[in-house]
């Protein structure tokens, strides 16, 4: 974005990349902390790093049902699938629009990650998906990476909500 305003709007320009350079020296120090387990990850604060990213690379990044599901049981899970998720609609895809929900019903409660214009492959692979799906398995979860019918790509993971109750019980 910075490159496209820098010919008709210098000041502009430099405004991106101080926002890109915040975003990456924080980025950085949340990776330190991460490796060398000094925090845990925090959903609420994934999809907000989230947003802004996905919107600094021009992508309409919106949400549905975070914001009530921030601080459960499940927040390091959300998090880390917030954190994946993002990485691959910056990565693997000219996005433009992308969705980020949480679902958390009676018997399940589902995370979904959406987003248009995905490197369309049949089957999407690779250590970030590997690893959230280890994650979802622990928790007697299941997680699914798929192109679906109208061309988005859809990240999703659901866990029973039991699980999360437990937690809850054995964490008080």
């Amino acid at each position: 974005m910075a490159l496209r305003l820098h010919p008709t709007n210098p000041a502009g320009a430099a405004q991106q990349v101080r926002e890109l350079t915040e975003l990456a020296e924080q980025t950085r120090a949340d990776l330190r902390a991460v490796t060398q387990d000094r925090r845990a990850m925090n959903f609420g604060d994934e999809v907000a790093g989230a947003l802004r990213l996905l919107r600094l690379a021009g992508v309409d990044a919106t949400t549905a049902g975070v914001q009530a599901a921030s601080g459960t049981p499940l927040d390091e899970l959300w998090a880390w699938a917030v954190r994946e998720g993002t990485a691959n609609v910056l990565r693997h895809s000219n996005a433009a629009r992308c969705l980020i929900s949480l679902d958390v019903g009676r018997s399940a409660t589902r995370f979904v990650m959406t987003n248009d214009h995905p490197e369309l492959s049949d089957e999407p692979t690779g250590n970030g998906l590997a690893g959230l799906t280890e994650r979802a398995h622990a928790l007697n979860g299941t997680l699914t990476a798929s192109i679906t019918g109208n061309s988005w790509f859809r990240l999703e993971i659901e866990v029973p909500t039991a699980i999360g109750a437990a937690m809850a019980e054995v964490s008080t």
